[in-house]
């Protein structure tokens, strides 16, 4: 999937960021279906093009999800915090509609992004072809949801830069009545992963390592369910990484807050380029927010 065109507005940057991710997500799909190998029996070929629909898909949902949270948060202000069925009231929150709020989605689209969200309990080696058959019509719908959504996310662009759209309304009675919940438990989530944060960097320090933000903490657009993304830049041997791990996590746990931490050298050679966020409403590459940090070791810029 190609994005036709960027959006202008920064308030939709960060959804910028997640819609190219999508893209990203859909072409390594593709490619990863195409090197399933020929010659191989039905069976087998059928159970290679099942584990990869149902792993790229898992990461094709993770960017809808982010692109549903997102738009919630920049455009109303909040989303749905509680683990069983927010997703599914997000996407009612961006069909919605009420004072000085349109709709950010069309039904059609938010009936596809449950499209690509169903995974029923199918057993993958006993009935195979019934699990197939659903990744293939997640496939289906991912691949119909990428240009609905630059679509939608044009329109909503107008809308913002031509000032016809009011962001903050809510799209209606129900949502209204749980905004101020959500917004205190966003704001106590935030407290949270900050002490957090602070306790990591300690630790970290004094085992000579930074340790660098990122994700929604950074990018100021905490929800509940926040978790702190952190990199670790620099060399890190596998024990010192468990170490670090075991560490983070502790320091997590007393807050109530998961952690998940990167280290770059696990990844390909252009992971910090790949890997992006917002910093002062522009979408950059991590390697430029870690030229920024503080060595723990020289106290040097």
């Amino acid at each position: 999937m190609e994005t036709k065109c960027r959006l202008r507005s920064d308030l939709l940057q960060p959804i910028q960021l997640r819609l190219d991710g999508l893209s990203e997500r859909l072409a390594h799909l593709d490619r990863t279906l195409a090197e399933v190998p020929s010659g191989l029996s039905e069976n087998i070929q059928q159970r290679l093009a099942r584990v990869a629909l149902f792993r790229g898909l898992n990461g094709v949902l993770r960017n809808c999800e982010a692109i549903v949270t997102t738009l919630c948060l920049v455009i109303d202000g909040s989303v749905p915090d509680h683990d069983d069925g927010w997703y599914e009231d997000a996407l009612r929150q961006l069909t919605g509609s009420g004072s000085g709020r349109r709709p950010v989605l069309p039904p059609d689209l938010a009936d596809l992004l449950r499209e690509v969200a169903a995974d029923p309990d199918f057993d993958p080696i006993f009935e195979l072809d019934e699990n197939l058959e659903v990744q293939r019509r997640r496939h289906a719908a991912a691949l119909r949801v990428a240009p609905l959504l630059i679509d939608a996310l044009t329109a909503l662009d107008v809308w913002i830069t031509g000032g016809t759209l009011r962001n903050g309304q809510a799209p209606d009675p129900a949502f209204a009545a749980q905004h101020a919940g959500r917004m205190e438990r966003a704001r106590a989530r935030e407290r949270a992963l900050q002490r957090a944060l602070s306790g990591i960097e300690e630790a970290f320090h004094d085992r000579g390592h930074t340790v660098v933000p990122f994700g929604s903490l950074v990018e100021n657009r905490v929800h509940p369910r926040s978790d702190l993304d952190l990199l670790v830049p620099g060399e890190v041997s596998r024990e010192v990484q468990r170490e670090l791990w075991d560490a983070a996590e502790e320091i997590a746990r007393e807050e109530g807050v998961e952690v998940d931490l990167h280290f770059p050298d696990l990844y390909s050679g252009d992971f910090l380029d790949r890997l992006k966020m917002i910093r002062d409403g522009q979408i950059v590459p991590l390697r430029d927010l870690i030229a920024a940090t503080r060595n723990p070791k020289t106290h040097e810029d």
